[in-house]
């Protein structure tokens, strides 16, 4: 193993001055530079010729450069993906110390994990392939000669784990007997041990591509073994620390030997696991972080973090970098140290810095896009962008009053700053030349920066911003850049010491930021309100002002400068006298605070704000922005205090007359019934000294309802204003203006009043429909059309009504069934019911309506023609008569339709009770409606409740139009009440004509339906 070239001579191979030597130290994708290892090493010379003396040397040479990859990134050339070589003419070899210096197991070892000592030595060892030339011997001496020597060198490189490849420079083929002779002789016993050249070969291809895959599968094996050795004594040594610390020393251990392999994926997997493992160390705590294993723990983990984003692709280099930085600051924050302490913030622009290095490197490519080490980091962010995130944090280092001072930090061991401000920000400026826009925001940034030492230079710098963002390719831009820029120029124009030729006119550039409010959102005449304006200072200087106008919708307000009370320590927040000091402070905002008594009606705005500096220069600021906060002096403390702006809209107020002296006592209902005919009712009771005579307008909505005049006297007796409207099914506003003046007073005094009515259903009704038993036999006959009967059927249509007005009782006086569809079907018997008795809120009220039904027959023709109407319909509603209980007018509520299904000409069966003290029956009136002959199978089941006289099997057939009674005496059995009602033997009643069961109905209320079983009530 070689852990370094290095360019002494020594004493190992004086006396052979008949060979050359060409040592290639090769890793597969290894570092880019090396460094100064901290073990002991000793130099060992090996050859004392200087490689490039042979033609044949020198060109293998040259030729070998275009195939390997510098390994110093600031040297350019050709390079291949596998190789990274470098040639020298001597080695030098770490000395053997058992235990090592690096191991746990040394005692001397303080620090077995976070010492960067063995951190180099696996980060800079790369194994080592040397090429010795020698001519052909003319003689059996010479032969024997050269075998000495490459036994010798042989053994020699062998202890230090060195490949050595012969090249016999001559005329002979390999194959020839001397060249056999020597191989056998000098133990080269590998198939590429030693290769036979003419010195005249102009093309060396065949024999590169035969040295370079030696020299890969030289580097591969010696790695292969390295990681197979580590990963057992990984199983084999207990560890002598915490297991957490031990498998993150042998991760990182595995990580740079598969990185000399260039087995990316396996080196990222294995850099993301120690990565994540040191985190975790921090995150708990394990490390004391008084300790210098603390602050190298730090170091390897930037080590590590950038490792990874040289190998990951594109942006997840970039997110790779910023989980970086979110790490540290967490790991900050775990230790109570602020983000802005001078080491946070130093490490933070280190850490920029460097990736901006390596961002700044590929885009100007000064390595190779081949080149696996850094072609792959691709900045998706550009390079400026970074340098001015440096430059930022370099700038919150030196100013002291964004500083924390850390006690105890533990990243506090950070060595100078690797890049300073200045050239941070021309780095950034360079870096940003392709985008306008973010070179003038760097611009900008730069020029704060220089304002405090070097104001020419930060003049140049916003000029230069200037003409950039007024370019063409930035018309009519207003950004916040803009926006910044033009309040840095303002310094200039308080000054009058420079003209800028961009900037066109002065009031284009406002030096201070304005907002105002008034105290309240309306006011009446003659009662004082108050207002502030408070001017915000856009620039980073003192400043004397003359004088201060606003100016609003009825006047302005002019406030002077005191020469007396200029004293910068004097200089209040809240500002009421109109001679007063008007010094600006360096960023303290002022507020004036003045008086406004209106005379008249209308509404006050704010307008403007002018003013005048001690150099002449005026300028006027419109008023757009609204206070948040109004200012309060805290009688305690003399301190002003901040209170949140009192009203929505603190830009304009309304002033209103003064308020009117009358009382009104509202007696109208707040919750109205749809299709009401509603009274509203105002009473008024005057306050004032005089008797007046106001006029009013009542509104209903937008709609003018009642308009006219009252007289109100000042002895406090009421007057009324009433009428009625019509409402809708949908709820208003009900509003009333009152304006009157009085002899004393001319302006006028109005009051306005409105009150929200809500609209609602007044009733809510439930339907049933029943039918009624119809106790006229009529004869069973089949003659003539003109004979035949008209057949009635008697029904009920049941109501139940809900009242649902409020806080308020209802007199129902009529309720109507209104037949809307009924094709002569329906007539009703009683139309009108009269209930008549108040209704409550939630409470309910019946209400019945009988009507029946006829045979229609649409045709006079003969019997076998006509043309029966084998279903009804129609459809019907009930209209609702009532009135409030205290009012006098009638309303009509309409309720929405029902519709009427009824059978016209189906057979039906009526069960219809008889019960006395005595005796009970009950009669099933069977009743063909159908001109059609009928025949019926009827049976009578036995029940567990009562015993039965009467037909229990039996056939009947009935003529069209006809009917017949089924009479049955039951008598109880047991105690069957089932709350005072007993279900009735089942009656059986087939229709063997059309093969359906008829199911008996209720005819009459002493019988009641049960889940589809008629019970008779006791």
């Amino acid at each position: 193993m070689l852990e370094r070239v290095v360019g002494y001579s020594a004493s190992i191979m004086d006396s052979y001055d008949d060979c050359a030597a060409l040592v290639l130290v090769s890793g597969i994708d290894g570092p880019s530079d090396l460094k100064e290892c901290v073990t002991s090493e000793k130099e060992i010379e090996f050859t004392s010729r200087n490689i490039h003396n042979s033609k044949l040397q020198t060109e293998i040479s040259s030729e070998l450069l275009k195939l390997a990859r510098p390994t110093n990134v600031n040297q350019l050339g050709a390079s291949n993906k596998f190789f990274n070589m470098q040639f020298s003419n001597s080695i030098m070899v770490p000395e053997k110390v058992y235990p090592s210096k690096l191991s746990p197991r040394n005692p001397d070892c303080t620090d077995p994990v976070f010492s960067l000592s063995w951190i180099d030595k696996y980060l800079y060892t790369m194994p080592t392939t040397a090429l010795v030339f020698y001519d052909q011997a003319s003689n059996e001496t010479e032969e024997i000669v050269i075998t000495q020597k490459i036994m010798h060198l042989k053994s020699r490189l062998g202890r230090l784990n060195c490949k050595l490849i012969v090249v016999l420079v001559g005329s002979e083929s390999e194959s020839s007997v001397s060249v056999l002779s020597l191989k056998r002789k000098a133990g080269l016993t590998g198939r590429d041990d030693i290769f036979v050249l003419d010195e005249n070969v102009a093309n060396l291809h065949g024999f590169l591509e035969s040295l370079m895959a030696i020299i890969y599968d030289h580097t591969t094996a010696y790695f292969d073994a390295k990681m197979n050795k580590i990963r057992e004594k990984r199983k084999a040594l207990m560890p002598p620390y915490d297991v957490m610390l031990w498998d993150i020393r042998f991760t990182l251990k595995l990580a740079f030997c598969a990185e000399f392999k260039k087995d990316e994926r396996c080196s990222i997997k294995l850099f993301e696991s120690a990565y994540d493992s040191l985190t975790l160390v921090f995150v708990k705590g394990a490390i004391n972080t008084d300790s210098e294993e603390y602050y190298n723990g730090r170091q390897l983990l930037d080590l590590i973090a950038f490792k990874l984003v040289r190998k990951l692709v594109g942006q997840k280099a970039y997110s790779m970098f910023r989980l970086h930085i979110r790490t540290v600051h967490h790991i900050y924050e775990l230790n109570s140290i602020s983000l802005n302490s001078k080491c946070a913030l130093k490490w933070s622009a280190n850490q920029f810095a460097s990736f901006a290095q390596l961002c700044t490197l590929i885009e100007s490519n000064q390595v190779s896009s081949s080149s696996s080490l850094y072609s792959k980091a691709v900045p998706h962010v550009p390079a400026g962008l970074l340098w001015l995130e440096v430059a930022q944090f370099l700038s919150k280092l030196g100013d002291s009053d964004q500083i924390e001072e850390s006690l105890d930090d533990g990243f506090s061991e950070d060595e100078k700053d690797s890049v300073d401000i200045r050239n941070a920000f021309l780095n950034s400026i360079s870096g940003l030349s392709l985008l306008p826009r973010s070179k003038a925001f760097a611009l900008v940034r730069y020029g704060e920066w220089l304002e405090r030492t070097e104001p020419d230079a930060a003049t140049e710098a916003y000029k230069s911003a200037q003409r950039l963002l007024g370019s063409n390719a930035w018309p009519n831009i207003e950004s916040f850049l803009s926006k910044k820029l033009n309040d840095k120029l303002n310094l200039f124009l308080l000054n009058l010491s420079d003209e800028l030729p961009n900037l066109k006119h002065e009031s284009n550039t406002q030096i201070f930021k304005v907002s105002a409010a008034f105290q309240y959102q309306s006011t009446f005449i003659g009662r004082e309100i108050k207002a502030q304006v408070t001017l915000f200072p856009q620039f980073d200087a003192n400043l004397s002002l003359e004088w201060i106008k606003i100016t609003d919708s009825i006047g302005s307000y002019n406030f002077t400068h005191l020469e007396s009370k200029e004293e910068g320590d004097d200089a209040k927040l809240l500002v009421r006298d109109r001679e007063c000091s008007l010094y600006i402070k360096k960023r303290q905002p002022i507020t004036l605070e003045y008086s406004i008594n209106p005379l008249e009606i209308g509404e006050i705005t704010f307008v403007n704000v002018e003013f005048q500096t001690k150099g002449g220069f005026k300028q006027i600021i419109p008023i757009e922005e609204s206070s948040k906060y109004w200012l309060k002096d805290n009688a305690i403390n003399s301190r002003t205090k901040k209170h949140f702006a009192p009203s929505e809209d603190p830009l304009f107020v309304s002033v209103k007359s003064r308020p009117a002296r009358i009382d009104i006592i509202d007696e109208t209902v707040t919750v109205a019934a749809v299709d009401e005919r509603m009274k509203f009712d105002f009473k008024l009771i005057s306050h004032e000294e005089q008797d007046i005579e106001p006029q009013y307008v009542v509104y209903m909505d937008d709609d003018v309802i009642m308009k006219d005049s009252l007289k109100l006297s000042a002895d406090g007796t009421p007057s009324f204003i009433s009428g009625y409207i019509d409402v809708s099914n949908s709820g208003f506003e009900l509003k009333f203006t009152l304006t009157f003046d009085t002899a004393s007073d001319s302006i006028p005094v109005s009051l306005e009043y409105n009150k929200d009515i809500d609209v609602i259903i007044p009733f809510r009704a439930n339907f049933s429909l029943k039918p009624e038993y119809f106790p006229q036999e009529w004869p069973a006959f089949f003659a003539q059309v003109t004979d035949i009967p008209d057949i009635l059927r008697k029904w009920c249509l049941h109501s139940t009504i809900l009242s649902l007005l409020t806080n308020v009782s209802t007199y129902v006086y009529d309720c109507k069934l209104v037949l809307e569809n009924s094709n002569n079907i329906f007539e009703l018997e009683q139309d009108d019911v009269a209930i008549n008795e108040p209704i409550d809120h939630n409470a309910i009220t019946t209400a019945k309506h009988k009507f029946t039904t006829k045979l229609n027959i649409s045709s006079e023709n003969s019997f076998t023609e006509k043309k029966l109407i084998d279903n009804v319909e129609a459809r019907a509603h009930l209209e609702l008569t009532w009135k409030r209980q205290g009012h006098e007018t009638l309303n009509k509520y309409i309720f929405p339709s029902v519709r009427l299904n009824l059978p016209s000409v189906e057979p039906r069966i009526l069960a219809v009770p008889t019960v006395t003290d005595s005796e009970i029956k009950v009669s099933y009136h069977i009743e063909n409606l159908t001109p059609k002959i009928l025949n019926f199978s009827i049976t009578m089941a036995s029940s567990a409740y009562f015993a039965f006289q009467g037909p229990k099997i039996m056939s009947l057939r009935m003529l069209p139009f006809s009917s017949y009674a089924l009479n049955y005496q039951l008598i109880t059995l047991g105690d069957g009440r089932i709350q005072n009602k007993r279900p009735l033997p089942e009656l059986r009643v087939f229709d063997k004509t059309s093969k359906r069961t008829l199911v008996p109905i209720a005819g009459s209320p002493g019988i009641v339906v049960d889940q589809g079983s008629l019970f008779i009530i006791i």
